[in-house]
């Protein structure tokens, strides 16, 4: 844990009870005594000091201050073919640590309707992995992440024409598919929509339609990579083409 996060109100209350998860880590792993100090932030704002004014079995006391904003959110959206909840949890952490924009996960062809309706996506179990993911980072910015049961909805967020407002020409659009392009092959941009496809890939017909939406179909070689794999991996070459990492 890189960061104590707060929700917005949290921090002005100046103390966490004993069974508050962030006083048991600041007790317990980092040994947390009055006159210390560790990095804070609240949820979708600012970042700065925690002061601890006291630390014992009845909690931690505390002071927040303020320092500046957090690191701004890259402009990278993925779409990803929704894959089991135990590999959408640890996409959402590594994805919210890495700081894109928003993350649209969507049912496709080949994906598993059961996945849409665990726990993770109905009980909003889906936040604590980003979370974790920001507390790795040590940053506040919660991407955007938004669940898709419609394809063709989904894929119209990001399309060509007055349909994608906010996402024009200065646009790079990726579908991921083994066998396409290298990204090191596609020019960059101000900005990036990366499709990674679900476990099973893309349907043809799917396929048919990112190209038809001006989506570029790319790969990193022949070989058939996990979905997280594909994620991190070409959202990484993406970003560092784009000069943001």
């Amino acid at each position: 844990m890189n960061i104590i996060l707060f929700e917005p109100g949290e921090a002005e209350l100046s103390f966490l009870p004993p069974g508050d998860p962030r006083a048991g880590h600041l007790l317990s792993v980092l040994r947390a005594r009055a006159g210390d100090s560790f990095t804070a932030g609240i949820l979708n704002g600012m970042k700065g000091d925690m002061h601890i004014l006291r630390a014992g079995e009845d909690g931690v006391g505390f002071r927040f201050v303020p320092r500046g904003p957090s690191e701004p959110l890259l402009p990278l959206d993925l779409i990803i073919g929704l894959p089991r909840p135990l590999v959408t949890g640890r996409l959402l952490k590594d994805l919210a640590a890495m700081g894109l924009r928003s993350l649209h996960f969507v049912r496709t062809g080949l994906c598993e309707k059961s996945y849409m309706s665990g726990s993770l996506w109905k009980n909003h179990e889906y936040r604590r992995h980003l979370l974790e993911g920001l507390q790795q980072s040590g940053q506040t910015l919660l991407p955007d992440v938004r669940l898709h049961e419609n394809f063709d909805a989904c894929l119209s967020l990001f399309a060509l024409g007055p349909r994608a407002a906010g996402h024009g020409d200065d646009v790079l659009r990726c579908v991921m598919h083994p066998g396409g392009a290298g990204l090191g092959e596609v020019p960059p941009r101000r900005s990036a929509v990366l499709a990674i496809g679900p476990e099973r890939g893309w349907t043809p017909a799917e396929l048919e339609k990112f190209t038809a939406e001006g989506f570029r179909v790319c790969g990193m070689g022949k070989r058939i990579l996990r979905t997280e794999a594909a994620a991190l991996a070409a959202g990484a070459i993406l970003l560092s083409r784009m000069g943001l990492m």
